[in-house]
């Protein structure tokens, strides 16, 4: 009965299973190549990450802002090597309810290159209602430069 709506258990012409591409118009096709693409999304851009990571700038300062709820912030490791900041977080917790256990875990890591001219040692993060913000101080001695753009 489902054979005919999974396409690769499609009888062939011959009475064989026919592993042949199908045709764009075949919802179930169309249905897992647009799962396939959201999940290619999901992974590779991270578009859909638990920490939406956003940077604004100013005059003095960058600022690195990641959406990580669930989190308490002795969870949250924030490090400064060479010019790499690294934001790791690791959430485990287990509760027991009459006989039963149950057992939750979330992690999470990104490393970001920091731009020339940022005061590594003045660098402060800050976490409130899920989001961590770090405050990256400029140093003066390397200012901003505008380039005009052109049209060619």
């Amino acid at each position: 009965m489902f054979d005919k709506l999974i396409p690769w258990k499609r009888k062939s012409h011959d009475g064989g299973h026919s592993l042949s591409v199908q045709h764009d118009d075949d919802p179930i096709t169309t249905l897992r190549r647009n799962f396939d693409n959201l999940l290619t999304r999901f992974w590779d851009e991270g578009n859909f990450s638990p920490s939406l990571a956003r940077f604004d700038e100013n005059e003095n300062e960058y600022w690195v802002s990641a959406e990580m709820p669930g989190f308490e912030p002795d969870e949250i490791d924030v490090k400064v090597s060479g010019n790499v900041l690294t934001v790791k977080a690791e959430h485990k917790e287990e509760s027991k309810n009459n006989n039963e256990r149950s057992y939750r875990y979330g992690s999470y890591q990104q490393s970001f290159m920091l731009p020339a001219g940022v005061k590594d040692d003045q660098i402060d993060a800050n976490y409130h209602s899920g989001v961590l913000k770090i405050r990256l101080p400029k140093d003066e001695s390397t200012p901003s430069k505008r380039i005009e753009v052109k049209a060619a």
